[in-house]
């Protein structure tokens, strides 16, 4: 798609991933980099992750949760 859009055959409005973002229930960041997700990869991280959760006491989960996900190198410091 990158690829398109500079080669002029494509516009930055045609990328699904960016047209969905708004709609999507997860994100998922890894070293501070945003990956872009796709719906249906979005919704099954989301719910795998509120399925988990929703098993520990004293979690009660609505099911309109947004997942987000950092994933950071060992040693880097939390933002606070």
């Amino acid at each position: 798609m990158a690829k398109a859009i500079r080669d002029g055959t494509a516009r930055l409005d045609d990328c699904l991933v960016i047209k969905h973002k708004s709609k999507v229930g997860s994100s998922l960041t890894v070293d501070s980099s945003d990956v872009p997700l796709q719906p249906f990869v979005s919704e099954v991280i989301r719910r795998t992750v509120l399925g988990m959760v929703s098993t520990l006491k004293w979690i009660s989960i609505k099911g309109d949760e947004h997942v987000h996900i950092d994933i950071r190198s060992k040693g880097e410091p939390l933002e606070s």
